[in-house]
């Protein structure tokens, strides 16, 4: 048999029309659920006896939350919290693209 590889270029069998996941529209849930990756403000990483653990702001609304590896955001979600680092898996929704997400770091101090 044949095995396509796409070195690097999109898919040609998926769809350009049909987009990958969509951050969804209307009201937003509350807490960091609610929040975009984008949004996100580090202000504090702290180690617990579970591990880390990352205090964050929204840009947003102002409000103060603790996030853990597997927090759900409202476009990805948290993969990793280190020293210094929370690095996030951001969904992105252009079809153009190999991967449908993309991994986003927020340092500490930048």
């Amino acid at each position: 048999g044949y095995t396509y590889d796409p070195g690097n270029r999109r898919d040609p069998f998926r769809s350009l029309i049909a987009g990958t996941r969509r951050v969804p529209t209307g009201p937003r849930p509350e807490g960091v659920a609610g929040m975009l990756i984008d949004e996100v403000i580090l202000s504090g990483i702290f180690q617990t006896s579970q591990g880390f653990v990352a205090q964050v702001q929204s840009s947003e609304r102002g409000k103060s939350y603790l996030i853990r590896v597997g927090d759900q955001l409202l476009d990805g979600d948290v993969i990793a919290i280190v020293r210094g680092e929370v690095v996030f898996k951001q969904i992105v929704s252009d079809p153009t693209v190999i991967k449908p997400f993309r991994e986003v770091v927020k340092k500490l101090n930048p």
